[in-house]
């Protein structure tokens, strides 16, 4: 650290896929501050920055990694880098959040929430672009009791990634954009709920969707969960 107090880091070579680095003061309790990045090939392409609250395990560390690899994998526009500057607390991190985000920033607990076998996670943006409407910044929480039950049935990875899908902007930005049409509400439960992007149209379309007449196109789940 410098005078001020300010530590900085000569360098810090990543390997391939997740490395994470946890600096701590010594002989301060509860100062450790972790710091995730992912190493490779390439910067272009949509990026997704995860920081960790709490340092998971290795094998916890890799399912994140591959979650984010598989979203990369499917969107692959690149966003304007956007500088970021909140103090401790936003978007449930508990240290201040000052750099520039390519493309999109995921604060990650893993903490209680309400004990095994009911809410397993869950998530959302915090920040959305001003240009655009897609998210900048996010959180993603998991609930501690259910960690070991989901890696031995071999699930955390898909939990991992239907959250991120929900900071990406699935299900949370649709209304915001103007994409999502008759919500299925506790006063309208049955409606006929749809997404009206055209991607997601061609999509459906391409998957057998052509023939569908089971309402409007794209058709949303409308059942209030489950």
């Amino acid at each position: 650290t410098n005078a001020s107090g300010i530590a900085t880091l000569g360098s810090w070579t990543l390997a391939a896929g997740a490395n994470v680095l946890q600096a701590t003061a010594a002989g301060v309790a509860g100062t450790g501050v972790i710091f995730n990045a992912k190493g490779k090939a390439s910067s272009s392409g949509f990026d997704i920055n995860l920081r960790f609250v709490a340092l998971p395990t290795v094998s916890q560390l890799n399912t994140f990694n591959d979650a984010v690899t598989r979203w990369e994998t499917i969107i692959t526009s690149d966003l304007t880098d956007i500088p970021l500057n909140f103090g401790p607390g936003a978007c449930n991190s508990p240290v201040p959040i000052q750099e520039t985000v390519d493309d999109l920033m995921i604060v990650v607990r893993l903490e209680p929430i309400d004990g095994a076998g009911s809410v397993l996670g869950s998530a959302g943006p915090c920040n959305i672009r001003t240009t655009g409407g897609l998210p900048i910044l996010g959180t993603m929480r998991f609930d501690t009791a259910d960690l070991a039950n989901l890696e031995a049935a071999g699930s955390f990875g898909n939990v991992i990634l239907h959250e991120m899908g929900h900071v990406l902007g699935i299900g949370t930005v649709w209304q915001s954009k103007g994409l999502l049409l008759n919500p299925s509400l506790p006063s309208s439960s049955g409606a006929d709920t749809h997404f009206t992007g055209a991607q997601a149209l061609i999509g459906f379309n391409n998957i057998g969707g052509s023939t569908w007449t089971g309402g409007s196109k794209t058709p949303v789940e409308n059942t209030q969960g489950g």
